[in-house]
């Protein structure tokens, strides 16, 4: 199986795993605030959805994240 992590010269990733964190939250914080709007204008609908996607990414960043840690 091929190793398809990005690794820089001296073998060290390239991102640690508390930079993937840092992602995860970021895209968490930045898309609740995005849902929160969403709320206040009365799109329920779209802010559930939004919220989905939200986790979503967040869950697939840490995902990437735990190749780190095998």
């Amino acid at each position: 199986m091929k190793n398809t992590k990005i690794r820089q010269e001296d073998g060290s990733n390239l991102m640690s795993y508390q930079a993937h964190l840092f992602v995860a939250l970021t895209i968490g914080f930045i898309g609740t605030i995005f849902c929160i709007s969403l709320y206040q204008m009365n799109k329920v609908k779209q802010a559930q959805i939004f919220l989905f996607l939200t986790i979503g990414m967040m869950a697939f960043w840490m995902f990437v994240a735990t190749g780190y840690l095998l």
